[in-house]
């Protein structure tokens, strides 16, 4: 079972354009669906995608966006075009056999983490981060609203707050992220997207990045790593949910507190580099949401191929697509306070 898996793999992953054998026969590198490097370099390959030798299970990663997750059914079909039904069910009887093995447990987790975010130090840094939110978005919020939608102005608070110990990074790191960035909790509360405030100030140069992400329980699978602010779903109404995307952290914030004001069935989210295409399908394929909109706040410097990707996929499941834009002089995005929004709005589908 183990060569012929591996053979099957190894011809199937083989097919995808760019995909060429890396670590001697152990490895398949292709181009990163999830990475914006790939998108500006269509040469650029850095995803490695392990084969399954040994009874080891299949895993991809990722080495400049750091994506990495378990190569499961539903992930080749994502990756590969025209694939015979049989290798999906072999792949997943791989999975299955393998998954018990104790080295491979370390891969399987894939649950969404019970964390509490109810509490803040406020003291003076706090207010300096709470003001630089409300600034750069030019709103009014207050410590209660910060924690209401998984925004942290300290790390350490959030750990201690929940009992965690044990950190993931050494304790000269924990200072800077703490002092220096604030965060946005992940949708599977398993991660932290840290935005450096500070950049002149970092002592190292690991950390010396707009953005970081926090591990906080080292869990392997990041695939649920970008932020969604809690909102109300409830799938018995008959009107669509509407899915509003956009790049980052602070333009998912105007677009909700600016724009559209809206809690009950609407779904806001980041992308946070994972890229518009993977989380309209993982709303699709991992959620279920079949009657819905899908609102895209794109960047204005976004090409065009991505538009055609996401109106191909909303064409198959006959979903409405909007792209939303701000043509606000000198601005590219929605991360900005409703002064500086002109917002354009084309439907696509």
């Amino acid at each position: 079972m183990a060569s012929e898996i591996y053979q099957k793999m190894k011809e199937l992953l083989l097919h995808i354009p760019s995909a060429r054998i890396a670590s001697g026969g152990r490895e398949v590198v292709i181009r990163c669906m999830y990475c914006g490097d790939s998108k500006k370099n269509r040469s650029s390959a850095h995803l490695y995608i392990k084969l399954p030798i040994d009874n080891d299970i299949m895993v991809f990663n990722c080495v400049k966006c750091h994506t990495c997750g378990i190569v499961t059914a539903e992930r080749i079909q994502e990756w590969c075009n025209n694939i015979d039904p049989q290798d999906l069910i072999d792949v997943s009887l791989y999975n299955k056999k393998v998954s018990s093995l104790s080295k491979n447990k370390k891969y399987l987790d894939k649950k969404v983490y019970r964390l509490s975010n109810d509490y803040v130090t406020k003291n003076k840094l706090s207010e300096i981060k709470l003001k630089y939110i409300n600034g750069r978005l030019g709103l009014n919020l207050s410590y209660e609203d910060i924690l209401s939608k998984k925004i942290i102005l300290s790390l350490k608070d959030l750990l201690s707050s929940n009992g965690i110990t044990q950190y993931t990074r050494y304790d000269n790191i924990m200072e800077e992220l703490d002092r220096y960035f604030i965060g946005f909790i992940s949708q599977d509360n398993a991660f932290v997207n840290m935005r450096n405030l500070w950049e002149d100030k970092i002592s190292y140069e690991s950390i010396r990045r707009r953005y970081i992400n926090y591990n906080i329980f080292n869990k392997f699978n990041n695939l649920l790593k970008y932020y969604t602010l809690p909102t109300n779903v409830d799938l018995s109404r008959p009107e669509p949910l509407k899915i509003h995307m956009a790049e980052g952290a602070f333009d998912i914030l105007s677009i909700y507190y600016n724009l559209r004001k809206e809690d009950i069935n609407n779904v806001y989210t980041a992308i946070l580099g994972s890229g518009y295409v993977n989380i309209l399908k993982h709303f699709i394929n991992g959620m279920g949401f079949i009657n819905m909109e899908v609102h895209v706040y794109m960047d204005t410097d976004i090409s065009n191929s991505v538009i055609y990707e996401l109106r191909d996929i909303c064409e198959v499941f006959m979903l409405p697509l909007y792209i939303h834009k701000n043509m606000y002089p000198n601005e590219k995005d929605f991360g900005v306070p409703i002064s500086r929004i002109n917002e354009s709005i084309q439907r696509i589908i």
